[in-house]
């Protein structure tokens, strides 16, 4: 289990997931959100790593995420807001 931090422009949304499998000759990882124990289970999704790109199927709508280094990383994280969002 792990968490993952989405920073937007609303602020950083912070949700925690379980591994559900991992395919290492294929180089993905299927993941699913963990919610509170009375919450409906949300679908998995899974993620190929490939070439510096991270790719994300499933869930509501597929898109791609773009390999960024630290500097560019610190330079967007700081021009948004720092509250939390969502739950």
């Amino acid at each position: 289990m792990g968490t993952v931090h989405l920073y937007t422009k609303q602020g950083v949304l912070s949700m925690p997931y379980e591994i559900l499998k991992a395919d290492k000759e294929a180089g993905t990882l299927t993941l699913r959100a963990v919610g509170p124990p009375d919450a409906p289970k949300p679908q998995p999704v899974t993620i190929a790593i490939k070439e510096g790109r991270i790719t994300v199927l499933g869930g509501q709508a597929p898109f791609v995420l773009k390999k960024i280094d630290e500097d560019e990383f610190m330079k967007r994280k700081a021009a948004l807001p720092a509250n939390k969002v969502g739950p």
